[in-house]
């Protein structure tokens, strides 16, 4: 009965999705191209551990690693989306509290970082990647960074 229960809420937790990202997966009509998915914390920072030692950015994202939590991730490929729904997505997260952290424009290529705060602590993050019609890529982080940590990690990867 208690594994029954756990496959339930683990199985719930899968499902639930934040109303502005399921508002755009739903718009979009999910091709079979196309990703949706949640990545539990523990996951990525297992993955982390294991990543190469290669180069100096993966050493950089490493010590991020025990700041991570739960990921969102939706990738809708061979298709954008309109710059008003973009707009729209910003702006709904800027009404939940998020702050604009960098935009990046490079050739067709848009990166947005949002962040949310408590205290000295970012504790959300959303990244966004729309290159026009091509690709659009929505990233949404629950962590406990600092700024310094983040910027170091952004600063390197330039």
């Amino acid at each position: 009965m208690r594994l029954l229960i756990i496959l339930l809420f683990i199985s719930s937790q899968a499902i639930s999705q934040s109303a502005t990202l399921d508002s755009l997966v739903h718009r979009k009509n999910m091709g079979s191209e196309d990703v949706h998915i949640k990545v539990p914390g523990w996951l990525l920072r297992f993955g982390l551990k294991l990543a190469s030692d290669d180069n100096e950015a993966a050493r950089k994202m490493k010590t991020l690693r025990k700041g991570l939590g739960k990921a969102e991730i939706v990738v809708l490929e061979n298709r954008g989306i309109g710059s008003n729904i973009v707009r729209q997505i910003h702006h709904d997260f800027v009404c939940d509290g998020y702050e604009d952290y960098v935009h990046i424009r490079e050739g067709s290529q848009f990166v947005n970082i949002l962040l949310k705060e408590d205290g000295d602590m970012i504790r959300n993050l959303l990244i966004t990647v729309n290159d026009g019609d091509e690709e659009f890529v929505a990233v949404k982080l629950k962590t406990k960074l600092s700024h310094q940590a983040l910027a170091a990690v952004i600063n390197e990867n330039n």
